[in-house]
């Protein structure tokens, strides 16, 4: 790119690069907080036909936080959410089978509820005991569900931390 000296652009034209060169454009493209792309030599203001038809096959209509979640919700109707589940006190050796001790089952509300039973990635656990997380099923539409297991009988009061992906179908 070449140093500029001077106003390139101003307030209601987008600048864009050609050849190494910073020029202006002769019109406004879009507005002030309408994102711009480049291709095949001209600019066009990003809206979500300009979008669908010219650059990318999907796009985010929905993000934000809910709770401990952070979430996104696609045009295609895909929809993810992520977050950590922390608590305290937890009972890792409420339950007993063959060799494991681990927790009651843990249900953590999601931030939205989802057309179809959405698929979850968990991982974390106890900080004193050696533990892994594992879903109890499949989180239903408005919940993850897991537990906590280890092979410790002591492990009556754990400090918990779980990190969860969650991904489905919102349409």
């Amino acid at each position: 790119p070449t140093a500029c000296s001077g106003s390139v652009g101003g307030t209601a034209k987008p600048v864009y690069m050609s050849s190494g060169t910073i020029s202006a454009c002769s019109a406004t493209v879009g507005s002030a907080s309408t994102p711009v792309y480049m291709s095949g030599g001209t600019i066009t203001a990003c809206t979500p036909s300009s979008i669908v038809g010219g650059v990318c096959a999907d796009y985010v209509v929905a993000q934000g936080t809910s709770g401990i979640w952070t979430y996104r919700k696609w045009n295609s109707g895909v929809a993810e959410c992520w977050g950590i589940y922390s608590a305290t006190g937890v009972n890792l050796a409420a339950n007993h089978y063959s060799g494991f001790y681990y927790s009651a089952t843990i249900a953590v509300n999601l931030p939205f509820t989802f057309a179809a039973a959405p698929i979850g990635t968990y991982s974390g656990g106890c900080t004193s005991y050696i533990t892994f997380v594992t879903p109890t099923g499949q989180p239903t539409t408005t919940q993850a569900k897991f537990w906590i297991a280890c092979l410790e009988s002591g492990a009556k009061s754990c400090s918990v931390s779980v990190g969860m992906m969650i991904r489905g179908r919102w349409k």
